[in-house]
């Protein structure tokens, strides 16, 4: 079956073979814990990718799926566990394509609305979503009397894209020269099926990315990246184990690794570090691993992009071990989700005095 398979799902079973048995389940949370076994399989059935946005091979890090993700947590809501769907391989379609349920395309249009107001609508219009993964979408156009140049077109929007959107203008509007420079590499730790990344490696495109994520995670990144960046340079584990550490040094925009392999990027490499919503569901001893790595490849004056929950299942962000040497650059809560708070960092080469749990002591 595996000498059937074409690019991407020839790199995407490879690596995740390679990475499988290497996954230290003890490190995962309970949240997380929930691929089976024989994710192979789901990399072999390669037609269900094609609408992979809208079945549950996205659930858990597609909030258009909201509903079917939080199925398992909330009994008798009428919506089936995607969770187990794709326990039981079942790849069907979870919602339309085109969104017909009213209080839904209301709900996307009141926060499309909210995002022209708050970014501008040339900057909303610059990073919608492709089709890629046939996502769901709330069909809009735009008002010729606020911009004349969008007449006659027709676009479409849904709630996790707008999500991204959100979350890269906060980014670019404090980090813009950063991702403007030619020698930056970024790493995103959690990137969900990689709606975020591929916004920034659209408007920068000589970004190096590197992704950290589970290695099924890492399966539905590969995909989606590789048909939204056809001629892009990919690396994987499979380079980092035939090239060794050496792989940091080369020309690539995307490198995908198994969270554990942190351990092998070098000191002082990272411009920039960015975590959305993903720590907030790990254990305690995975958010110390990761910031214990975090410090070191971090370059002086790089930046951490941490937008995560105040507290979920007993993690409280206040008390991320943040050490002495984050200086903040940004810290709000966010406009679009009350319990998430948003932070720019900046690594200083001095102790500060006041540390960043103590500055996030005032929200809840």
């Amino acid at each position: 079956m595996k000498s059937k398979l074409n690019s991407p799902f020839l790199q995407m079973y490879e690596n995740y073979m390679l990475s499988k048995d290497h996954t230290n389940k003890n490190k995962i949370s309970n949240h997380w814990n929930v691929f089976q076994e024989n994710f192979e399989s789901v990399i072999l059935d390669t037609e269900p990718w094609k609408n992979f946005l809208r079945n549950s091979l996205s659930i858990g890090f597609n909030d258009s799926l909201f509903n079917f993700s939080n199925a398992r947590f909330r009994k008798n809501t009428g919506f089936i566990d995607g969770w187990e769907l794709r326990n039981k391989h079942n790849f069907r379609d979870l919602v339309e394509e085109n969104i017909s349920d009213t209080n839904e395309n209301n709900n996307n249009l009141r926060y499309l609305n909210y995002l022209f107001a708050f970014c501008g609508i040339d900057f909303v219009i610059n990073n919608l979503q492709s089709n890629i993964g046939s996502p769901p979408k709330t069909y809009f156009k735009i008002d010729p009397n606020k911009h004349k140049k969008y007449v006659n077109k027709q676009f479409f929007c849904n709630n996790h894209d707008l999500g991204d959107i959100y979350h890269f203008f906060i980014i670019n509007n404090h980090l813009k020269k950063l991702l403007d420079s030619n020698s930056t590499t970024l790493l995103e730790i959690g990137g969900g099926y990689g709606g975020l990344i591929s916004k920034i490696k659209h408007s920068y495109k000589n970004i190096r990315c590197i992704i950290l994520d589970l290695p099924e995670t890492l399966a539905v990144q590969n995909y989606y990246l590789n048909l939204e960046f056809p001629n892009s340079k990919f690396l994987y584990l499979t380079d980092l184990i035939n090239n060794n550490e050496i792989i940091f040094d080369f020309d690539f925009d995307f490198l995908l690794l198994p969270f554990w392999e942190i351990r092998r990027i070098p000191s002082k490499l990272l411009n920039l570090v960015i975590n959305i919503r993903s720590m907030m569901e790990m254990t305690k001893d995975m958010i110390n691993f990761y910031f214990e790595n975090i410090n070191r490849t971090i370059k002086d004056n790089g930046y951490f992009v941490c937008i995560n929950r105040y507290e979920k299942n007993n993690i409280k962000l206040r008390e991320y071990p943040f050490d002495l040497y984050w200086k903040i650059i940004f810290s709000e809560t966010s406009k679009i989700q009350k319990h998430i708070h948003q932070l720019v960092l900046q690594r200083q080469k001095k102790e500060n005095t006041l540390s960043i749990g103590k500055a996030l002591s005032g929200f809840n």
